[in-house]
Formats: C-alpha cells, sequence, structure tokens
C-alpha cells in the first residue's frame, strides 16, 4: 500500500497532467472564489483564497506543479499488482478554517496584508531550490511562524499528527485483514507493505510521533465564530450588499436619464 499526502478534495493532482495543473494553480477564475466563500464565509473564504493565490504564485514564478511525488507515487502503485493508493492527509478545508479560526479580526487582517505583500516579493535562486525540497506553502508558512506561530501548528504539527494516526490505523486494519485470510491457508506470513509519500517537512514530526496515541478527532473539530467575528461578517456582508445597491442604482439612474434624453 502507498499513502500519500493528499486529501479527496486535492486529488485531481493525480490526474492531471504537469502542464494543466500548471495553469491551473495559475488561475484562480471567479467560480473558485464565489464556491470558496461560499463554503467557508466571507472573511475565512476571502483569506482561502489569497493563500491559494500564494502559492499560486510560487507555482507561477517557480514553473513548477505541485504534487509530481504523489504523481510518481501513484504511477508506482499503478504497476505493482493489488497495490491500494490510500489518501491520508486531513481535509484542507478544515486545516484552512482551523488555521482562520486560530487568529483574531487584527491577526486576520496582518495575514491579509503579509500574503498580498508576498505576491510582490521576487524569488532568489536559493529560495527556489529550498522550496525544490520541501512544500511551498508549507515554506511560506514557516516564514511568518514568528508573528503566526499557530499557522505553522495547524498546518504542519497538526497534520503530522493526523498523517500518523492514519499510517498507524491502516497498519493495524490491514494486518488484521491479512491475519484473517492468512489464517485459512498454509503459506508463510508476510508482513504489510506500506510506503508514504509526504512533504519532507512533516517526516520528523511523523517519526517523533509514531509511538504516541493520537485522538484525531480534536483533529477535526472547526472552532464557531465568536460574536464579534459574527458581528465583523455581518457588518462586512452588510457592505458589500450596500456597494452593490449603490453601483446598481447609480448605472441605473444613468440608464434612466439617457433613455429619458433620447425620448425628448
Amino acid at each position: 500500500m502507498v499513502m500519500v499526502e493528499l486529501c479527496p478534495s486535492r486529488i485531481s493532482i493525480l490526474s492531471m497532467d504537469e502542464d494543466t495543473l500548471l495553469e491551473e494553480a495559475k488561475n484562480l477564475n471567479f467560480d473558485k472564489v464565489i464556491n470558496t466563500v461560499k463554503q467557508s464565509g466571507a472573511v475565512q473564504g476571502i483569506l482561502h483564497i489569497l493563500l491559494l493565490s500564494m502559492s499560486a504564485h510560487m507555482t507561477k514564478t517557480l514553473g513548477m506543479a505541485p504534487g509530481g511525488e504523489f504523481r510518481a507515487a501513484h504511477k508506482g502503485a499503478m504497476n505493482v499488482k493489488m497495490c491500494k493508493l490510500i489518501l491520508g492527509d486531513r481535509p484542507i478545508h478544515v486545516t484552512v478554517q482551523r488555521a482562520l479560526s486560530s487568529l483574531n479580526f487584527f491577526q486576520k487582517l496582518r495575514l491579509f496584508y503579509h500574503i498580498v505583500l508576498s505576491h510582490k516579493t521576487t524569488i532568489t535562486q536559493e529560495e527556489v531550490e529550498r522550496c525544490k525540497k520541501s512544500d511551498m506553502l508549507e515554506e511560506l508558512l514557516k516564514q511568518m511562524a514568528g508573528e503566526f506561530p499557530l499557522l505553522s501548528k495547524i498546518f504542519v504539527e497538526e497534520r503530522d499528527l493526523y498523517m500518523t494516526n492514519a499510517l498507524h490505523t491502516l497498519l493495524k486494519k490491514s494486518t488484521f485483514d491479512k491475519r484473517v485470510a492468512w489464517s485459512k491457508t498454509d503459506v508463510a506470513w508476510q508482513p504489510i507493505s506500506v510506503v508514504a509519500v509526504v512533504g519532507m517537512g512533516h517526516v520528523p514530526g511523523i517519526i517523533s510521533n509514531w509511538n504516541k496515541r493520537i485522538d484525531v478527532g480534536d483533529l477535526l473539530i472547526i472552532p464557531q465564530p465568536t460574536h464579534t467575528e459574527k458581528f465583523i461578517r455581518l457588518t462586512l456582508k452588510a457592505m458589500i450588499i450596500g456597494v452593490v445597491g449603490y453601483v446598481f442604482y447609480q448605472v441605473g439612474s444613468k440608464v434612466v436619464n439617457r433613455v429619458q434624453m433620447l425620448m425628448k
């Protein structure tokens, strides 16, 4: 079996070719923005889009399509008889919402500023080589860890725990199922072989957590927004509706005036 650092919502990385993925990462269309805002809410949705945009900016600058190691793992698994490919990462929407929920309103504003500023930064050759050896988004988050320590914890350390537990569960279940089947035969016992393909930044964490008992339930909880966040969210929605209404009013008034002038 092969476990990869992907969740179901990122499985398209395995089926697309390099050129398609590169274009996909570069272009954040209107539908993607709307769907993300609908799923995560206005504030968190916009910040989620900005995080994706930051990663896309890195992809465009480096000219490297993301997930090459996972496509190689998928291809290798397909060439091994009866080999299963397992998606072992925490759902990306849970990770992003937990990360953004850990920040207060002013921290979100600072994060917004950092992400926007990152689009204007020039990447050195040294940084290019470093990004080739680790996940681009995780590398950027490490740079911001001083000001936003919880982001690194949620994006890296919590996922270390989640994937460690995924490997534990996979090994236990597969070994049990195989022992049941093996008990009905007279062939020699062969242990389960599992290969995990993850970013280099997750390897130390998985190793250090290997002998720990992990409760993934806590890692899947999405904190409910505070009363302040709800108020800010409603205020932002009201402002957006107000701006849209004002624009329509201004445009409509000009159209009506134009029609009246033509009819005179």
